[in-house]
């Protein structure tokens, strides 16, 4: 035998070994069955043979991990979010900024030449 099937011969014969003692012990529940015994009996057979069935195939009794690409999905959702807030605040924040110190003017008013000349900061002399 080579040494590269060493471990699953050892993993085998484990599971031929757990497989037999399932056997007998659902053996001795029909035996128990058969003469009549008690019921807390059968039942420790039987749960002594399931416990090794499942002792024999792990893989299908116990549920596989959850994937990590599902916490990958999560970190992309909320980087989008934080993008989607930083741009929406940039926004307000120029709008906000150019309410407070833009240029603003009173459009009620019409203006003409002589209102202007009026309004500068330095009007021509006469």
């Amino acid at each position: 035998m080579k040494p590269e099937h060493f471990s699953r011969h050892e993993q085998y014969l484990l599971t031929a070994k757990l497989i037999e003692s399932a056997h007998r012990s659902y053996l001795e529940a029909l035996r128990a069955i058969e003469e009549e015994k008690d019921e807390a009996l059968i039942y420790s057979h039987v749960k002594k043979a399931n416990t090794a069935i499942e002792s024999a195939f792990p893989e299908k009794f116990n549920p596989p991990a959850r994937p990590i690409t599902i916490k990958s999905d999560d970190e992309k959702k909320s980087k989008n979010l934080i993008l989607i807030l930083a741009v929406a605040l940039g926004v307000i924040g120029i709008l906000l900024f150019l309410t407070l110190f833009g240029p603003t003017g009173d459009m009620t008013k019409s203006w003409n030449a002589d209102d202007v000349q009026k309004n500068t900061a330095y009007p021509k002399s006469q």
